[in-house]
């Protein structure tokens, strides 16, 4: 009587854990949801003034970083169905080397380098990686993502 309690117990508690995990969106909620998180990622860029001066650019990236890092974070918790997964990495690869791009520029300005050669350096590295996220971001029909 005892074992075929707990295998009841057992039993619900796996249906009940089962429930409990994220189902993977399909490709419509992947763009209503993807949208949302890149909109207000966008919204909070579009409130970073633009720096009057090269020195002024630590604290624009600082911004930038600060604006996307929450973006990229909620878009990696995205579950993807397996259709969309390949694109959905290849739109998430450059969004994440772009960040680190970011905050290799706001430590080499930390260590006193020269504002003007890091951001021209930052800008030629960004332009490769926005380049390829926004052509997976457009194949996944995800405008929202794309460079802003």
């Amino acid at each position: 009587m005892r074992r075929a309690k707990l295998l009841s117990v057992l039993a619900v508690a796996g249906l009940v854990l089962d429930g409990c995990g994220a189902s993977a969106l399909s490709i419509s909620q992947l763009r209503v949801t993807a949208t949302r998180i890149c909109n207000v990622a966008a919204s909070r860029a579009d409130d970073i003034p633009t720096p009057a001066t090269p020195a002024a650019g630590a604290v624009f990236i600082r911004r930038g970083v600060d604006a996307f890092s929450p973006e990229l974070r909620e878009l990696q918790a995205l579950q993807v169905s397996s259709g969309s997964s390949h694109t959905y990495a290849a739109a998430l690869a450059p969004v994440a080397s772009e960040l680190s791009a970011m905050r290799s520029a706001l430590r080499t300005l930390s260590t006193g380098g020269d504002p003007l050669n890091t951001i021209k350096r930052l800008q030629r590295r960004l332009a490769p990686q926005e380049a390829r996220a926004n052509l997976a971001w457009q194949t996944l029909g995800i405008e929202a993502c794309q460079s802003r």
